[in-house]
């Protein structure tokens, strides 16, 4: 049996973009192929992740994971660069005068297959850490050339045999089918292939639609400010700021929906925090609330993605031109613009880094993260930026706008929209964030946390404690005592911290004592396998990726007790948050992401807080003066 997501009639007449020829000669090859086989196969076409969109994935249990790559192309136009073979030269394209080198199909077939174990899945991740070799061959690849024969892609075959992937036409898949994919079509399955990788690759490719927000949003109510900002509107350009907890990001997700509505075209969203696209695809899946065809409209209409990673896997879908020079900032420009979006929002853009020299210059050739935008935008198309100046926490230059200091560049000469009152810090809490902006951020006054309302029978809290050192102990028992006392589910509780070294050996203890988390970081069992067992020239590395993989599935809905960095955190919340700022006196450095404290990181990490915020400070005295003069008096 073979199911397909979505189904035909969506792909057919509903999806945007259409099918190409060659996409659609595909599909109907394996609905009639696979229905026929014995065993449950899943068909994937163009499943979204972060702007990837592989065009066909194949999942069997059990069994493994085919990704195929399809290209209408005439390859007689086309040769292997034998300076760079992960481009290939095309002759005189669209009549043009002169070759250009274009991205291999192989190049960007290897490129989805290594996301799987590099940034989606942590199960592959892990075993991959470990069984290297057998691990890598349970996701295969092939490219499939519509309109050439066998005959067409001979030339081709020192590259497939080097990259061990297999070009098929037409001719050649009616006369084999996918005989030679034996572990995915075989009646023998993996030993490798286990549910747990299975479940996970599975949610990667057909999210759930199913989210408590939309119990939130059933019953929302937008104030003054928040209704200016929430209807979409064509060729217009806006940037929009407030204060934490305004509800930007809710802002934002409403008038995504509003744009879907208008447009029937793809919005996309782009944030610099990899974790925060977690929390606005359930964002708007609340807003969609039980609506004909979510998963799919959810799937294929609303593309919300890590602005770094969105523009890689962009440039290896679309097979860009070869880019010239090594002036790229951050490998973003882009040479070719073969895809654009008829609306484009931003968030946090306070995150980004902008050279503010050229800035002020007006240098028209400064390859700022907002060029590489507005390119993907369509002409009269809709461009909104949301931020925060308060949350830059990673210290980004600011620049002077409408005569105030301090203000984030987006390059839109209109005046900033602003959302004002807090719609999540409550009491105490908003107290606390409101008494720091006023201490650490003078010149940002104009940007002040205001509580929606005062109410007489607040129930929120703020403790504090100065410990000497990271204890792991300690903290998993405050911990306890603080669910105990407030009677907090574990689903309801996130641990935060600057330093990542600072909650991974209190994540370990949690998990020792029989409970389940979820974090934005390795565990400690594997930090020490790293150490101990992988060339230090790759620690880093390998680190890297898993901690990107921990933050692709980062989910606020998950029942577990949550422990992250601050920065991974930006934009969420906790009824009941847990923040240690300071580190141990001999706290490693080698391989810390997050090491460096500031205001910014601080005041963040207040504001994440809904109803009760622990501060935990380790030998930090410049904070500790504050919190016991506020907190303790």
């Amino acid at each position: 049996m073979v199911n397909f997501f979505p189904d035909l009639n969506f792909i057919k007449n509903i999806m945007r973009p259409k099918p190409t020829n060659g996409e659609w000669a595909l599909l109907n090859f394996l609905n009639d192929y696979l229905g026929k086989l014995n065993g449950d196969f899943e068909v994937y076409f163009q499943s979204h992740w972060d702007g990837a969109f592989p065009d066909v994935v194949i999942l069997r249990k059990n069994h493994g994971v085919l990704i195929i790559e399809v290209k209408d192309w005439n390859l007689n136009l086309y040769t292997v660069d034998s300076d760079d073979p992960t481009y290939w030269i095309c002759e005189k394209p669209q009549g043009d005068s002169k070759s250009v080198s274009v991205r291999s199909p192989l190049a960007q077939a290897k490129h989805y297959k290594d996301l799987f174990f590099n940034t989606y899945s942590r199960a592959l991740a892990g075993k991959k850490l470990r069984y290297p070799g057998s691990a890598y061959g349970l996701v295969d690849t092939s490219i499939f050339f519509y309109g050439s024969s066998e005959k067409d892609i001979k030339k081709f075959s020192d590259a497939t045999d080097n990259n061990h992937i297999i070009l098929f036409t037409m001719d050649k898949l009616e006369r084999e089918g996918l005989s030679k994919f034996k572990f995915l079509v075989g009646e023998y399955s993996s030993k490798f292939f286990t549910d747990d990788i299975y479940n996970e690759i599975q949610r990667i490719l057909k999210p759930s639609d199913q989210s408590v927000m939309k119990k939130v949003f059933q019953n929302i109510k937008f104030d003054d400010q928040q209704k200016k900002y929430i209807n979409s509107e064509a060729n217009t350009q806006r940037k929009i700021r407030g204060a934490a907890g305004s509800g930007k990001t809710t802002v934002m997700a409403v008038r995504a929906v509003d744009a879907f509505k208008h447009t029937g075209r793809p919005v996309l969203i782009l944030t610099f925090n990899i974790t925060l696209c977690n929390y606005i695809r359930d964002c708007i899946s609340g807003i969609l609330g039980d609506i004909t065809n979510k998963k799919q409209i959810l799937q294929n209409f609303f593309i919300i993605s890590h602005f770094h990673r969105f523009i890689g896997n962009y440039r290896a879908k679309n097979n860009l031109i070869k880019p010239k020079g090594n002036d790229i900032l951050f490998d973003c420009r882009l040479d070719n613009v073969p895809v654009k979006y008829p609306t484009i929002f931003v968030d946090e853009i306070q995150d980004y880094y902008v050279d503010i020299d050229n800035v002020y210059k007006k240098n028209s050739n400064d390859l700022t993260w907002v060029k590489t935008i507005r390119q993907l935008l369509e002409l009269g198309g809709e461009l909104i930026f949301f931020g925060d100046e308060e949350q830059n926490i990673y210290k980004r230059s600011l620049i002077e706008d409408e005569g105030k200091k301090h203000m984030i560049y987006t390059g839109i000469a209109r005046g900033w929209g602003k959302i004002g009152s807090s719609h999540r810090l409550n009491g105490k809490i908003a107290d606390l964030a409101r008494a720091f902006q006023l201490k650490f951020f003078p010149d940002y006054n104009d940007n002040e946390v205001k509580a929606t309302e005062d109410n007489l029978f607040d129930d929120s809290s703020v403790e504090y404690f100065y410990i000497q050192k990271v204890d792991a102990s300690y903290i998993f028992n405050l911990c306890r005592e603080v669910q105990k006392k407030y009677s907090v589910h574990n689903d309801d509780i996130c641990i935060l911290s600057h330093m990542v070294s600072n909650v991974r050996p209190i994540e370990k203890k949690f998990r020792d004592n029989g409970f389940n988390t979820i974090t934005t970081f390795e565990t400690e069992e594997e930090y020490n396998y790293i150490l101990n067992n992988i060339a230090i020239k790759s620690q880093k590395m390998e680190l890297e990726n898993l901690r990107r993989i921990a933050k692709y599935n980062f989910w606020m809905e998950s029942g577990k007790i949550k422990l992250a960095t601050i920065h991974s955190y930006k934009g969420w919340s906790a009824s009941t948050e847990i923040l240690i700022i300071g580190e141990n006196a001999d706290a490693k450095k080698d391989f810390e992401e997050d090491t460096f404290l500031n205001e910014e990181t601080v005041y963040t990490g207040i504001t994440r807080a809904v109803r009760h915020l622990i501060i935990i400070n380790i030998r930090n005295h410049k904070y500790d003066e504050f919190f016991r003069e506020y907190v303790n008096r």
